[in-house]
């Protein structure tokens, strides 16, 4: 437990801090969270067969449609995975892999960028690496479901001469390997994005499955600029030892595609890292290495690893910064915001203490989505979370709100809630949020499981108004003078305005900033 002087000395430290974050406008009301399935739970199997699943992978969510991967319990069987669908109102299994040892399939359960994904008229595509004997050597493919549950692969990274045959061509300039693999997938408005080499390709399935076709290559000239593509794989070619299964990301919204790329600016050798938007064939360079962080004294350093969201003209992104920082940018309605940086306070603090996204050397984070109202994502204070000891958070234009954090709720099932993970079809435009969640039980022992809430955001309560009236003034100060020191567990009624769990020092200041303030 936090001592009093420390606490008072930290609450000082943090007045600042807590004075923005009442300045917000909008209140998230507590969400009601349900839980669609959890890892262990019996499905029966196209064919008709009772499994148990072991793993669970990331869900998505469009109109309503909710889908997800799980791998089966089938041993001593080869690996048999399914796609999960509440399309009959029910989840089950809308397809699974074959079960008579003819092939095994494996899905990457945990990588945010393989999670399904949804087109516009409910087909689901989704990447999954299969085996066939006699060679059983794993490749990548993508499976699609069509609405009426039919089943096809629309590609597989072993058939290059069927991907050259379809139109694919690596670039003349910079050559790639002769080795396809398929590392990232979004469908957007009905039409599939891969990425599939190191130097040369960015592709599209058109929604009538036409031909592929190459929508940016190495070599290529970004609009309106003499620079030249030099990678459409973020990460520099010394960077990793195995650079063929990184895996990119991306955004797509209709036939716009926001991506991280690399340039060379002549007569320079070098390569800069970009932010870029992929439309009608054009590549045009929207942030670069180099680049002024607008309100800061800082330049943008890298996108290599950055999380993308976008929705029509709007989008968000990660990006490193000159001092090394990771951020949460968005430009919304042609303005340039940061969302979220290492000296923003959490909403609410994390564990009754103030605390703000750098807590840790952070922030880090996950996966984002967006729709027409809101920013969500997955981050934490930790540089390094890994998947673990994170949170979810929403932003809705104006206010920053914490939704769940690591540790602080208990999930259906008395599951206590440790971190989450989810992709960038996780938001429905009803705003409901679709996540996977790793959770402890009462044995602590590590489970997981899929989940979604719903998110409602009401009016605040006035910033410094403690009796409720819509009024900052005489009354309110003698509440919080009454109980100053009361904590942790204190209330609004008693004085907490921060929601901190303590009266103190912060709570002085809010009121003190809003004293004379009407509301109403």
């Amino acid at each position: 437990m936090t001592s009093r002087p420390t606490m008072l000395a930290k609450t000082a430290a943090a007045a600042a801090l807590l004075i923005a974050a009442s300045a917000h406008t909008h209140a998230l009301a507590s969400p009601q969270i349900n839980e669609l399935f959890r890892a262990g739970d019996t499905v029966l199997s196209t064919q008709g067969n009772p499994y148990d699943s072991i793993l669970v992978g990331i869900p998505s969510i469009r109109n309503g449609l909710i889908a997800f991967l799980v791998q089966f319990d089938t041993a001593p069987q080869p690996d048999v995975a399914a796609l999960i669908t509440n399309r009959s109102g029910a989840f089950a299994a809308e397809w699974s892999s074959p079960e008579d040892g003819s092939r095994s399939i494996r899905i990457d359960v945990g990588a945010q960028w393989s999670a399904p994904t949804i087109g516009h008229d409910d087909r689901i595509a989704w990447r999954q690496a299969a085996a066939t004997p006699p060679s059983n050597t794993f490749i990548q493919e993508v499976g699609m479901v069509l609405p009426d549950s039919s089943f096809q692969t629309i590609m597989r990274s072993d058939l290059e001469s069927a991907i050259l045959n379809a139109g694919l061509t690596p670039a003349s300039a910079r050559p790639s390997p002769p080795r396809y693999l398929i590392d990232s997938l979004t469908l957007g408005a009905g039409i599939a994005f891969e990425y599939l080499t190191l130097h040369s390709v960015f592709t599209a399935f058109p929604a009538d499955m036409a031909p592929v076709q190459t929508i940016a290559s190495a070599g290529q000239n970004p609009e309106g600029t003499e620079s030249e593509i030099f990678s459409l794989l973020p990460l520099p070619d010394s960077s990793l030892t195995n650079q063929h299964y990184v895996a990119p990301y991306h955004a797509v919204y209709a036939d716009r595609i926001l991506m991280p790329i690399r340039i060379i600016q002549p007569p320079s050798t070098s390569s800069l890292s970009c932010l870029a938007r992929i439309e009608n064939g054009i590549t045009t360079i929207l942030h670069s290495q180099g680049d002024p962080i607008p309100g800061t004294d800082r330049f943008f350093a890298s996108f290599n690893a950055s999380k993308l969201a976008m929705r029509g003209e709007d989008y968000v992104f990660t990006a490193i910064d000159s001092e090394g920082e990771n951020a949460l940018y968005g430009v919304i309605e042609g303005e340039f915001r940061t969302i979220v940086d290492a000296s923003t306070p959490i909403p609410g603090g994390l564990y009754g203490e103030p605390a703000t996204f750098g807590q840790h050397n952070g922030p880090s984070f996950g996966g984002i989505a967006m729709n027409d109202g809101f920013i969500v994502f997955t981050a934490s204070p930790r540089r390094t979370a890994g998947p673990f000891d994170n949170g979810i958070f929403a932003y809705d234009g104006d206010s920053l709100h914490k939704v769940l954090y690591a540790f602080e709720e208990t999930l259906p099932g008395g599951h206590r809630f440790e971190s989450a993970a989810f992709g960038p079809e996780a938001l429905d435009d009803n705003n409901t949020i679709v996540f996977k969640a790793y959770t402890y039980d009462e044995n602590n022992a590590l489970g997981y499981g899929i989940y979604s809430l719903q998110l409602d955001i009401t009016p605040a309560p006035c910033p410094g108004d403690i009796t409720g009236n819509g009024l900052v003034g005489l009354d309110d100060f003698a509440i919080l003078a009454a109980n100053f020191g009361a904590g942790p567990g204190a209330t609004r009624e008693q004085g907490d305005l921060n929601g901190d769990g303590f009266v103190d020092l912060a709570d002085f200041t809010i009121l003190a900033v809003n004293f004379g303030n009407d509301c109403d």
